[in-house]
C-alpha cells in the first residue's frame, strides 16, 4: 500500500535576475521517506529546498503538507511552516551555547523546560555535541557548527526536514555518525527528509529515491544497471539477488539489503560463452542498440531484468549486435559497486530499480 504524500510541489517557477529559473511542474514525496536531490552548484538545490521550506517562497505554484495547502497569502501557513526544518548549507549560529543554540527553537514553541532539557540532549548526543554543551558557539569550528544546525533541526521534530550539503564541511568520523542518524531517520519513518548532495555515492547509500537538478528542472535519476536486492554469503562468496531473481556475485564484505550498480563498461559482451577471469556470466538478449559516437549502448534483457552494456561501434557488425541476438555477459565481481540499503532486502521495502530509482 503506497504510502500518503508528506510534501507537494506544482507548477513551482521562480525567476532572478541572471536568467536562472526553478521550474518544477510536480513533486510528490511519501510520508517518512529520504529522498536525495543531485547535482552541481548552481544548477538549484539550494533554491528548490528555500521554496519547498518557504524560506524564500516561489512566485508562482502550490506547496502542500500533508494534504494542507501552505503557501504564503493561505491562512495558517505560518503554523504549518513550523512543521517543516532546513539546515543551510552554510549556517549561523546564534550567540550563545552550543546547548543555548539547540534549544531556541523549542523555548520559541513554549516547551516546558524538562521536556526542553531531555530534546536537547538528545540531539547533542545523537550529533556527538555533548562535551560542548557550555561552548560558546562562536568558537565552534566549521563542522561542528554544521553539526549544531543539525542539532537545531533535529530538535523540532519537524514533519519534514531538509538538508542542504550536510557533510559538506564535516570530519569523515562524523560523516559517518550523520549519514547513520539519517538511516534511523529513514527507518523510524520520524520524518520525511531531503537531502541536497553534490555526493552521487552517498545518495545511493541513504536515499529511497533520487533526484537530479538540471538547470533548474527536477529530473528522476535513473542510473544504468541499478538494482535493488540482498546480499548473502555463500561458501565464502558473497551474492547478490535482485527482487526480480538478478544474481551475480559481489565484493566480499557485505552481507545486506543493498543497492548495487554495475558499470555497463565493465560488462564483456562475446556471442558465445567464453573464459575469463570474470567471475559473473550471465546470458540475454539484445533489446535495442544506441549512439552514434565511437561507443554504442546495448540494451539487453537478462532473466526479466534490464541491463545496459557499452561496446565500440566496430564490435556491433564484428558480433552481429542486432535486436534479438543472444549474448552472453561476463563482469568481475570488484567491478559492482555495493552500497547497504537495509529497506532494500528481496520481499520487503519498496519496488525494485530497474534502470531507475
Amino acid at each position: 500500500m503506497a504510502k500518503p504524500a508528506a510534501l507537494v510541489a506544482r507548477n513551482l517557477h521562480k525567476s532572478f535576475p541572471s536568467g536562472f529559473a526553478l521550474s518544477v511542474d510536480e513533486l510528490t514525496l511519501a510520508q517518512g521517506g529520504l529522498y536525495s536531490f543531485v547535482g552541481p552548484n548552481g544548477t538549484g538545490k539550494t533554491v528548490l529546498f528555500e521554496a519547498l521550506s518557504l524560506l524564500s517562497p516561489a512566485d508562482q505554484g502550490t506547496v502542500e503538507l500533508l494534504g494542507e495547502r501552505i503557501f504564503p497569502g493561505r491562512s495558517g501557513w505560518h503554523l504549518a511552516r513550523r512543521r517543516i526544518a532546513m539546515v543551510l548549507e552554510e549556517p549561523y549560529p546564534f550567540r550563545g551555547t552550543v546547548a543555548e543554540n539547540v534549544a531556541y527553537g523549542l523555548r520559541a514553541r513554549g516547551v516546558r523546560a524538562r521536556e526542553r532539557e531531555r530534546r536537547v540532549d538528545r540531539a547533542l548526543a545523537l550529533l556527538g555535541l555533548s562535551a560542548l554543551a557550555g561552548t560558546d558557539s562562536q568558537r565552534l569550528s566549521g563542522g561542528e557548527v554544521q553539526r549544531l544546525a543539525i542539532a537545531q533541526a533535529l530538535v523540532l521534530e519537524t514533519d519534514v526536514l531538509l538538508l542542504d550539503e550536510p557533510t559538506a564541511h564535516v570530519d569523515a568520523h562524523y560523516v559517518g555518525a550523520i549519514e547513520r542518524l539519517l538511516g534511523e531517520l529513514r527507518r523510524s519513518g520520524a520524518a520525511t527528509v531531503l537531502l541536497a548532495t553534490h555526493d552521487l555515492e552517498q545518495a545511493y547509500r541513504l536515499s529511497d529515491e533520487i533526484f537530479v537538478l538540471v538547470e533548474g528542472t527536477v529530473q528522476k535519476h535513473a542510473p544504468e544497471n541499478c538494482f535493488l536486492g540482498s546480499v548473502a554469503e555463500v561458501d565464502g562468496q558473497a551474492w547478490f539477488e535482485s527482487r526480480s531473481g538478478l544474481r551475480f556475485q559481489v565484493p566480499p564484505g557485505r552481507v545486506c539489503g543493498a543497492r548495487v550498480v554495475v558499470d555497463p563498461a565493465s560488462i564483456l559482451i562475446s556471442r558465445e560463452s567464453v573464459r575469463s577471469s570474470g567471475r559473473n556470466r550471465l546470458v540475454g538478449t539484445v533489446q535495442a542498440v544506441e549512439g552514434e559516437g565511437p561507443t554504442v549502448q546495448l540494451h539487453l534483457s537478462v532473466d526479466g531484468a534490464q541491463l545496459a552494456a557499452r561496446v565500440t561501434r566496430e564490435s556491433v557488425p564484428e558480433l552481429t549486435l542486432a535486436q534479438g541476438a543472444q549474448v552472453y555477459l561476463t563482469f568481475r565481481a570488484t567491478g559492482v559497486r555495493v552500497y547497504e540499503h537495509p529497506a532494500s532486502a528481496v520481499g520487503h521495502g519498496r519496488g525494485e530499480a530497474q534502470g531507475a530509482t
